[in-house]
């Protein structure tokens, strides 16, 4: 299939090209992750692929998967995906044997595609033991 778009669509799209790299690439040259909650993330998470974020959240675990959700809402059924793949192995053991039903952690990651949407990749978590 050949996709076929005007001089001008083209231009468009290499703009929007462009504005994404140049901000990818100032989220990576900046060490330090942004601190977001919960609801902010929920609601600007599409705009913030590539990112580092710290988000500190109520985190349960289904199987291999994760998700994080707002501490203050009890039954939050809108949660953000993560992926613990890249946590130590010693943070996927305290999410596995102290998170379950749910614990609340403060998880430091970049934003990425997580099971076809966009979640928080976990590289760090912080306890608070």
């Amino acid at each position: 299939m050949v996709l076929r778009h005007s001089k001008e669509e083209g231009k468009a799209m290499r703009k929007v090209i462009v504005a994404s790299v140049v901000a990818l690439l100032l989220a990576t040259a900046t060490s330090q992750a942004a601190e977001v909650d919960v609801v902010d993330l929920k609601l600007d998470i599409d705009s913030m692929l590539g990112q580092d974020v710290t988000v500190e959240g109520n985190v349960t675990i289904m199987g291999d998967m994760a998700s994080i959700s707002d501490p203050l809402v009890p039954f939050d059924m809108s949660p953000v995906m993560l992926s613990i793949e890249e946590l130590s192995r010693d943070d996927r053991k305290f999410l596995l044997t102290q998170c379950a039903p749910t614990c609340k952690v403060k998880v430091t990651g970049t934003i990425g595609m997580v099971l076809f949407q966009p979640g928080v990749i976990a590289s760090k978590l912080e306890t608070g033991n």
